[in-house]
């Protein structure tokens, strides 16, 4: 997954695109490893967690940023009839969704929905910056995800706890 994030984000910042051949190569990857790590050490004893845990990370990953793109372009192009600056047709490119669906294959939902959470945090400063100094106001958004994916990978429980209290 760490591979995969970093290939993305570098991909990303360069030419503004994640590689089918890295979100959807790794949302096999991930389902897959979650299906083998469900067997165990007793091939006679399947536990279907883990696969569940990662089909619902891939649906839930993919659809909550999916939606978010989708109702922000609605009521922003749409609705208050803003034209699209610079050509701009869609908030949330394809790419982002798979990259979240991939991280959710491999950390499952509840991981996914914090990173969703932590990605604008981690590109606001950033935005920000480009917005003042650059005058542009897009930015590549997986990078922004690759770096929340890797604060879930560690302290996603931690963060939930947090802002929970559970």
């Amino acid at each position: 997954m760490t591979a995969g994030l970093i290939i993305a984000t570098f991909v990303d910042i360069k030419h503004r695109i994640i590689p089918d051949e890295i979100s959807l190569g790794g949302i096999v990857v991930g389902f897959v490893l979650s299906t083998i790590r469900g067997i165990g050490l007793n091939p006679f004893v399947w536990n279907f967690r883990p696969m569940l845990n990662s089909l619902l990370g891939i649906i839930i990953g993919g659809g909550i940023i999916y939606l978010t793109g989708f109702m922000f372009d609605l009521i922003y192009f749409r609705l208050l009839k803003r034209p699209p600056i610079q050509g701009e047709t869609e908030s949330m490119g394809g790419g982002d969704v798979k990259l979240l669906a991939m991280i959710g294959a491999f950390l499952g939902w509840k991981a996914a929905i914090v990173t969703f959470f932590l990605a604008p945090f981690f590109g606001a400063i950033v935005g920000i910056v480009n917005l003042l100094v650059k005058k542009d106001h897009t930015i590549p958004y997986g990078p922004f995800l690759a770096m929340a994916a890797l604060a879930s990978l560690f302290w996603a429980d931690r963060i939930v706890f947090i802002i929970l209290g559970r």
